[in-house]
């Protein structure tokens, strides 16, 4: 089995897979227009989620995403666009935060609107100073990776991926992990459908 091949089956299971209601996790929204959506999904205990981690690969996610970080990091090694911004550290935080965002999705275009509120989301722990972000291009750029460092890269995956920095939902319908399976699955939210229609076969979008 191909690494695309797992990276579709890890997502698959985490998206229909069962797993705590967004109901239980804290909102990130602005307060201003942002309504909360009714979701079909089920709440899951803590003890039970922990359990199902385990995927049917036979990995957790945590080691999914470092995986793809270690493949991502491997294909970053000597980028120039990386190492411009370790030369420059006081470029803008939200410009040096993109960039390593797009070179560790392998994603352009991200949305800076959601980019500026992952960062604002991340430095609260994370990320403090922007000489920390010029600092992780630098060891993408050079391969070096310290486990702080990595820690990092793996909080920048995450928030793309999933739309959560620490138990927080920043998004949903946007996390990049509903992209990478939307030929087959659908995003879990409202129901699309009449009932009982997830007993038949789904049918597979066409690009």
């Amino acid at each position: 089995m191909d690494y695309k091949s797992i990276v579709r089956i890890e997502l698959c299971a985490y998206i229909s897979g069962p797993r705590e209601s967004l109901r239980n996790i804290k909102r990130g929204f602005p307060e201003s227009g942002v309504r909360e959506k009714e979701t079909c999904t089920t709440t899951t205990p803590p003890t039970s989620r922990r359990a199902s981690d385990a995927t049917v690969s036979g990995i957790t996610r945590r080691q999914w995403l470092q995986g793809a970080l270690a493949l991502t990091a491997a294909g970053l090694t000597g980028s120039l666009a990386l190492r411009a911004l370790a030369d420059n550290p006081g470029a803008a935080p939200l410009d040096t935060f993109m960039t390593l965002s797009e070179a560790l999705t392998g994603k352009k275009g991200l949305s800076r609107v959601l980019g500026e509120r992952f960062l604002h989301a991340l430095q609260k722990g994370s990320f403090k100073t922007a000489d920390g972000l010029s600092q992780l291009a630098g060891a993408l750029a050079s391969g070096s990776l310290d486990s702080d460092q990595q820690a990092s890269a793996l909080s920048i995956l995450g928030a793309w991926y999933l739309g959560i920095v620490d138990n927080v939902v920043i998004t949903y319908e946007e996390a990049l992990m509903f992209s990478a399976v939307s030929d087959t699955l659908v995003i879990p939210s409202y129901c699309p459908n009449k009932p009982g229609f997830w007993a038949e076969k789904p049918i597979e979008r066409q690009a």
